[in-house]
């Protein structure tokens, strides 16, 4: 079996905990670059340093995935340290329900884990001069920050 993720520069949002936290340690492993975006900054940067010092490369970047200017400022950090994004996961989100208000016709209290995701959606398809769909899977305006 082929090692495809080694060199390649991912950013993976919710990267405090849980998946995202243990995504990064795999593909940290694996050789890939990862790039951490998540609201608690101290376990990223906790995180950044372990895998650093195992011998891996880590970013640490803030990032609240609701509010897109700190998205940008996610995508931006990872392309001006690593000149490029070879994959994105977006994995952040809360223990919140899990149905979402506005997206795609469903409904619910709070969007804004939803939004999140749309705004990392296009501010790396946007720094990327990639074209990211406005419409969601029932033909309905996607709404984002």
């Amino acid at each position: 079996m082929s090692n495809n993720i080694q060199g390649k520069v991912v950013v993976i949002t919710g990267a405090s905990s849980g998946l995202g936290e243990a995504t990064a340690r795999d593909l940290s492993a694996q050789g890939a670059t990862v790039v951490l975006g998540a609201r608690r900054a101290d376990r990223i940067k906790s995180l950044a340093d372990e895998l650093t010092r195992r011998g891996g490369k880590a970013l640490a970047v803030p990032t609240d995935v609701i509010h897109s200017e700190q998205v940008k400022k996610l995508v931006d950090g990872a392309v001006q340290a690593h000149g490029r994004i070879d994959v994105m996961i977006n994995n952040a989100g809360s223990l919140a329900p899990l149905t979402v208000a506005g997206v795609a016709g469903v409904a619910s209290d709070d969007a804004g884990a939803a939004s999140g995701l749309i705004n990392a959606a296009h501010q790396l398809g946007g720094s990327l001069g990639l074209a990211v769909p406005r419409r969601g899977v029932r033909g309905r305006r996607l709404r984002h920050a």
